[in-house]
């Protein structure tokens, strides 16, 4: 079973700490057990206090604007980390944490997903990974960067990676992990199977066996962030 959930502003809800979220898949639209909740996250002026998860590990991928991003050490000490369009987060559960933006002209956006599993990755990953540090694989579609590796997420079983469509080229495949998705960060796709006109801010959820094929048929390349999660080894 495959779904499709697209970004729109009427669905930004206001949360408790001051920011809006746009909710795109749930465990509930999805019945998905891993990939428990996706979203845009915007914060406009705003600190959103250290705070911890006990039940999931939490992933951003910086969308618009620049930020700051607070992760706690395993020796107590506190490290704060600018962050930026391209840029990903990955918080292990247990790990104090907390983002802000403090431009009064540039909102924060970013793709929030939750990963929820028995187990514990480990803490003492570093948690960030700047767009630039990532290396740039060539590919018949166009490029792949892997932005989340066991070395970056401190577990086996998640693995993120951005995608580069070139114009006139074709990203299909089969998803061998058992929860995946690919989500529009610019330009615009169709979806052939399902069919679909897949424009920013689009997710494609999908299942293990599920087939795709993501076409770009337009004059400019289109990114997609793809995130995949398998049965934990924790």
């Amino acid at each position: 079973m495959q779904y499709l959930f697209s970004q729109a502003e009427d669905r930004f809800q206001l949360r408790e700490w001051g920011g809006y979220l746009c909710f795109l898949a749930t465990a509930d639209s999805t019945a998905a057990r891993k990939f428990g909740v996706t979203a845009i996250v915007r914060m406009d002026q705003l600190i959103h206090d250290p705070h911890v998860h006990d039940d999931s590990d939490e992933i951003f991928y910086v969308l618009r604007g620049h930020g700051k991003q607070l992760l706690r050490n395993p020796d107590g000490t506190d490290t704060v980390y600018d962050i930026a369009p391209g840029d990903t987060v990955y918080l292990t559960k247990n790990r104090w944490h907390g983002t802000s933006n403090f431009s009064d002209s540039e909102q924060l956006d970013m793709l929030l997903i939750n990963y929820f599993y028995d187990g514990q990755s480990n803490p003492a990953i570093r948690g960030v990974v700047p767009a630039d540090s990532v290396p740039c694989e060539q590919a018949v579609f166009g490029s792949r960067e892997w932005v989340l590796t066991p070395e970056r997420c401190g577990t086996e079983n998640v693995r993120g990676e951005v995608l580069t469509i070139l114009p006139g080229k074709t990203l299909a495949g089969k998803a061998e992990a058992a929860e995946m998705f690919f989500f529009v960060i610019s330009g615009e796709a169709v979806s052939a199977v399902p069919e679909a006109r897949l424009a920013a801010g689009t997710q494609l959820f999908l299942f293990r066996g599920d087939e795709y094929r993501i076409e770009n048929r337009g004059e400019q390349a289109v990114r997609l962030f793809c995130l995949s999660a398998d049965d934990a080894q924790n």
